[in-house]
């Protein structure tokens, strides 16, 4: 390991280590018995207590002894009898706390433990465990649950976050790595630096001098993660975010449909029209993308609907003459102002710089797609794409991840030049999952031929307006996950992967507007070729 030659030991040495853990074992198994046998005889005392301690020296991480060590101290602490002070009983649970943690330094129960310490035994020397956190991170930079035990005796001695800010700069001077330290740091800086506008999270001064500090950082490492995520978080934290914002409104038939560019609850939006009631998602969940309400009088050649958001108010009017229908520009990014987009390029310009010198590293990589999505993912859009095909080189683990933005970002590309004249295409883009399929609802032709979205069909639950559906060349094997829509009538199932013809019209069985299916399949019996089929209404 780390570059060390691995020698094998002798038997002689196997033998000791194997009496060891059978001897530590035995104790462990002789404590667990003799705790359980004093806990059913109602025996919480001082013995008990000592039991408890060796066998959590043997093992720290046995929540159930430290739950019932701190049920016993709360009897001693409430007994008049007791006459072992809070101050001595509180240090005595640090020491223990401490020798266990010396076992296993990340042991949740030793550190909950010493924690509750000191909020039940007041009166204990907070400096002492503050400079026990600077000890033990000087041996574990990384070990966060130090990192959070340190914050609480900090809240504990009330001291100022200016003197805990220096303290992470050391710690990040020390190792560039040090993901807990720029966590750390980007919880004190609003507090200490907040921006009085109240728009960004730290005043503009520091935070230039932040993005000089982590830069260097990334220069340094650019492999390392942490560096980036403070970037990430740097520049996020500028960036507006995206509001809900109408999409669409429509009426078909019998219902009045309402589309957001984004899932939306009603504590958040509130639509109003005179003829609705009932307001729900098409999913049945408590937010979505698209809510619909029946109408109460469908005779109404006009309908009005209001529907307040958190940044604004719209009013729309539906006419028989416009087909009931009104739909605004789709929208999946928030507009930035001029002085935010510069900071943006500068910072792209940073990670192109870094990508010159060392082309395949993932995080200058993954970063300068963000940054290119949020100044323009139209005008960026080939770079992009070719920025991503690079990630799933260098970063197979995670090409699920970056296969999934592809399809988000080329839907939304294919999106915002769609036609307004009741189709809706996204073919030919092999797209594995359906981003924004809220926008296939005012749709009456649905193309999706050429992808594989097996796995997305329930998706498509959004296409209301639907009455023609090609979902050709799809890699489909079933299509028993593929929602009813109440108004399809033909769809287009040539060239997938059916196991039988049978199958396929057992799956199709509830379609009850369906009248026409083009199907193209091998089969174990025949090969039907574009054969229009007539269903019995």
């Amino acid at each position: 390991m780390h570059g060390q030659k691995k020698t094998d030991k002798s038997e002689a040495v196997k033998e000791k280590e194997r009496k060891q853990k059978e001897a530590k074992l035995k104790e462990y198994r002789d404590g667990m018995a003799q705790i359980a046998t004093r806990r059913e005889a109602k025996l919480l005392d001082w013995d008990t207590m000592g039991v408890i301690s060796d066998v959590l020296r043997v093992n720290p991480d046995v929540y159930t002894l430290w739950n019932l060590r701190k049920e016993i101290i709360l009897l001693l602490l409430s007994d008049d009898s007791n006459n072992e002070e809070p101050v001595k009983l509180g240090e005595n649970e640090l020491r223990l706390t401490e020798s266990c943690l010396k076992i296993n330094p990340k042991s949740y129960g030793a550190w909950h433990h010493r924690k509750w310490i000191l909020e039940n035994c007041p009166g204990l020397d907070l400096k002492i465990e503050l400079a026990l956190c600077t000890k033990y991170l000087k041996l574990d930079s990384r070990n966060f649950h130090c990192w959070d035990y340190r914050r609480f005796v900090v809240s504990m001695l009330d001291l100022s976050p200016e003197e805990e800010l220096s303290y992470t700069l050391v710690k990040i001077e020390e190792d560039f790595s040090n993901y807990s330290s720029w966590h750390y740091r980007s919880k004190l800086l609003p507090l200490i630096h907040g921006d009085p506008t109240g728009q960004k999270p730290i005043e503009e001064e520091i935070h230039l001098q932040e993005l000089d500090l982590v830069q260097n950082a990334a220069f340094t490492d650019p492999n390392d993660s942490s560096a980036w995520y403070y970037l990430r978080w740097l520049v996020g934290e500028l960036q507006p975010k995206l509001d809900v914002i109408l999409a669409f409104v429509s009426r078909e038939d019998k219902k009045l449909f309402v589309g957001f560019n984004r899932n939306a609850s009603l504590d958040r939006v509130r639509i109003e029209c005179s003829a609705a009631s009932r307001w729900r998602t098409v999913e049945s969940f408590e937010d979505g993308s698209l809510w619909f309400a029946d109408l109460n009088d469908v005779s109404m050649d006009e309908l009005v609907v209001n529907v307040s958001l958190q940044s604004h108010e719209k009013s729309i009017s539906l006419t028989e003459k416009e087909g009931f229908f009104w739909q605004a520009s789709p929208q999946f990014d928030p507009t930035i102002s001029e002085k935010m987009k510069a900071v943006l390029e500068e910072q792209l310009d940073s990670c192109n710089q870094l990508l010159d010198l060392e082309p395949d590293t993932k995080w200058p990589l993954l970063t300068s797609v963000v940054f290119m999505k949020a100044i323009d993912s139209y005008a960026y859009r080939d770079d992009i794409m070719k920025r991503l095909e690079s990630l799933k080189k260098c970063d197979r683990y995670r090409i699920n991840y970056y296969n999934d933005l592809m399809n988000k970002y080329l839907i939304e590309a294919r999106l915002l030049n769609s036609p307004a004249d009741g189709s809706s295409s996204l073919a030919n883009l092999n797209l594995e999952s359906l981003h924004h399929s809220q926008y296939l609802s005012p749709a009456v032709d649905i193309d999706l031929s050429h992808n594989r979205l097996g796995k997305s069909l329930p998706k498509i639950v959004h296409a209301v307006s639907c009455k023609h559906l090609n979902l050709d060349s799809n890699c489909l094997k079933s299509l028993k996950n593929l929602p009813r829509l109440s108004k399809l009538e033909s769809i287009s199932l040539a060239d997938n992967e059916f196991d039988s013809l049978d199958d396929l019209l057992s799956d199709l069985d509830g379609f009850t507007s369906l009248s026409r299916l083009f199907f193209r399949s091998w089969c174990e019996v025949v090969l039907v070729s574009h054969v229009a089929f007539a269903f019995a209404m």
